[in-house]
């Protein structure tokens, strides 16, 4: 989007475009899938509920598509954690979930059917001090 592209050296400027083509594609695939595995389609959530952080995300996914006319896709890619914030706060408000730092239980549901080797390159990632963390190269070649 910040690139100017064809022979006229046009730059994209529909964004919404876009979301609406993530969303339509989103929901050919997940209806694909349900269809496959032929599971209920009861909701899960209660519908003005759903609705509020679907409207939350769809603003979110809209204003990313904006941004990125002026800023560079790895910046934008780093701001796209944040959507993350919003939805914990949202499970908090709504589904009263709880959410902690610190140390991960393995003893509990589901760590103890986990391998070993994955929690250990969890406890490698997630180390706090940076120059004992694992980088992001020696994750990739440990899978």
């Amino acid at each position: 989007m910040r690139v100017p592209y064809g022979a006229n050296k046009e730059y994209f400027i529909y964004s919404l475009f876009i979301v609406f083509c993530n969303r339509i594609t989103t929901f050919a695939v997940s209806a694909g899938v349900l269809l496959a595995s032929k599971k209920a389609l009861d909701p899960v959530a209660l519908l003005h509920k759903y609705c509020i952080v679907s409207v939350s995300n769809i603003l979110t996914t809209t204003y990313q598509y904006e941004v990125l006319k002026y800023i560079s896709f790895p910046v934008q890619t780093l701001a796209k954690y944040a959507k993350m914030i919003h939805a914990m706060i949202w499970g908090t408000i709504m589904m009263q979930n709880k959410y902690k730092g610190g140390e991960i239980d393995f003893q509990s549901d589901p760590w103890p059917s986990i391998l070993n080797s994955a929690k250990d390159l969890i406890r490698k990632m997630l180390t706090q001090e940076p120059k004992k963390r694992i980088t992001s190269t020696e994750v990739l070649g440990s899978c």
